[in-house]
């Protein structure tokens, strides 16, 4: 049985494992933005056999992690990897991997453009809407497939954020973009139970950071 500082350390270094390029396809340039569910107990339903249930692959190609599509599926070391299409030099910008040990993994690129004085910069919004859209249908549907017993935790990460800024509501209520501070390259969010009673607000709050890092007071979404 893993304890819940455990989960926690291992989805930091996956995080920073991602960051150091070890992705199981080449990813595209820009941050990212990582999730990982884990259960504190063993699972005891039956394993991820081959080919993979009609059932469970239609639930990885509707996840959307950051927004990206998902559109081919393929075996990869203990279980199953949903991708994006590749682009011209074969790199990726987002995939959900489903592990038979316990866990369910997903990496989204944001893309990164300029925006009044800012040249590489990005909304969070793009994963924390789907994130939050998503909970509740397709991951609470493949969580209960995959038989992933309570209590499950979501992990999440950010990396690859030196040099970008957010594009946010400033406390005044104007929306412009704020630098990452230099010195930070990776966020780690606290970990949210999912319990499916309480965990939507712990989601928002949790999400929150990164807003928090910019130095804003007033850090709740705009869109909620």
């Amino acid at each position: 049985m893993d304890t819940l500082i455990n989960l926690e350390e291992a989805a930091n270094h996956r995080a920073a494992s991602i960051l150091a390029g070890n992705s199981p396809i080449p990813l595209q340039d820009g941050p990212k933005w990582i999730g990982r569910i884990a259960s504190e107990k063993q699972r005891n339903g039956a394993s991820l056999g081959y080919p993979l249930q009609a059932n469970i692959s239609g639930l990885l190609l509707a996840m959307a992690p950051a927004n990206v599509i998902l559109n081919s599926i393929e075996p990869y070391e203990n279980g199953w990897l949903a991708k994006s299409a590749p682009d011209s030099d074969g790199r990726h910008d987002g995939y959900v991997y489903i592990d038979r040990r316990e866990f369910i993994e997903m990496v989204g690129v944001l893309h990164v453009g300029p925006w009044l004085t800012e040249s590489r910069t990005w909304w969070p919004g793009v994963y924390e809407l789907q994130l939050v859209k998503q909970l509740p249908t397709i991951v609470r549907q493949l969580i209960s497939q995959l038989h992933l017993p309570a209590p499950l935790y979501l992990f999440m990460n950010l990396v690859d954020v030196c040099g970008t800024a957010i594009v946010t509501e400033s406390d005044d209520g104007i929306e412009r973009p704020f630098p990452i501070p230099a010195d930070l390259n990776k966020v780690n969010f606290t970990p949210v139970l999912l319990d499916m009673l309480t965990y939507h607000e712990s989601v928002v709050n949790s999400l929150n950071k990164i807003r928090r890092v910019i130095g804003l007071k007033s850090s709740r979404p705009f869109y909620l």
